[in-house]
C-alpha cells in the first residue's frame, strides 16, 4: 500500500484477500498497519514496507497517484479516486468488481453500549469535513438521542486548525488496538 492512512488501509485490505481468492494465488502484502491484519488474513503473507521480496509474478501498488501536472495519473489508476468510495481505488487497481467488503480486524466482539464513535480527523486537510458547525450539530443530536459521543481520533483539539465539538468524550491517546476495542463497543460510527 502506498498510503499509511488507517482509513485507506482498512478500505483496501479486503480487496487483497478478494484478489487472492479470485486468482487462487499466493499474495504478499505490505501495509503500514500489518499488526491489525496478520491473524485475520492467515493466507496472506505480510511484509514490512521497504522489504525486499523476490520471485514475484506481478506487483500492484495501491494508492493515489498524480502526474507531474498534479492531475490523476491514469497510467497508474484507471479511475479518478476522488469520485468514488475508498474501496473502489483498490478494486480498480486490482481489476476486481467493486462491492463493499467489510475488513477483518483484530479483537473479539463486545456488547454494544450507548456510545457513538466519531472519527473527525484525517491525514490531510483535504479529507476533512469543512463544515464549521457540522460536528457540533452531530454531537448535539447524539446527546439528545441519549448516546455518548466518543472522539476516537488521536489528534488533539485544534489539530490543523480543526476544533473538537463540545460535550463529546475524547478517547485518551492509546494504541490502534485500543481504538479498535473501543469502536467495537460503539452502537455506530460516524467519520470522514
Amino acid at each position: 500500500f502506498e498510503s499509511s492512512a488507517l482509513g485507506d488501509t482498512l478500505a483496501w485490505i479486503p480487496y487483497v484477500e478478494e484478489f487472492r481468492k479470485v486468482h487462487n494465488c499466493k499474495v504478499i502484502c505490505s501495509t503500514f498497519k500489518n499488526n491489525l491484519f496478520i491473524d485475520q488474513y492467515p493466507e496472506i503473507e505480510f511484509v514490512q514496507p521497504g522489504s525486499h521480496v523476490t520471485d514475484l509474478y506481478a506487483i500492484y501498488k495501491i494508492g493515489y497517484f498524480y502526474n507531474s501536472e498534479g492531475q490523476v495519473d491514469y497510467e497508474k489508476v484507471p479511475n479518478d479516486f476522488k469520485l468514488g468510495p475508498l474501496q473502489k481505488t483498490a478494486s480498480d487497481i486490482l481489476g476486481l468488481e467493486f462491492k463493499e467488503i467489510r475488513p477483518n480486524v483484530i479483537g473479539k466482539p463486545k456488547p454494544r453500549k450507548m456510545k457513538i464513535g466519531l472519527g473527525i480527523h484525517g491525514t490531510c486537510q483535504a479529507k476533512y469535513w469543512n463544515n464549521p458547525n457540522g460536528w457540533q450539530q452531530i454531537v448535539n443530536w447524539i446527546n439528545q438521542a441519549g448516546y455518548e459521543p466518543v472522539i476516537l481520533s488521536k489528534e488533539n483539539d485544534g489539530y490543523m486548525g480543526n476544533r473538537h465539538p463540545t460535550n463529546a468524550t475524547q478517547l485518551i491517546d492509546g494504541s490502534i488496538e485500543k481504538v479498535v476495542d473501543e469502536l467495537r463497543e460503539c452502537a455506530a460510527f460516524i467519520g470522514i
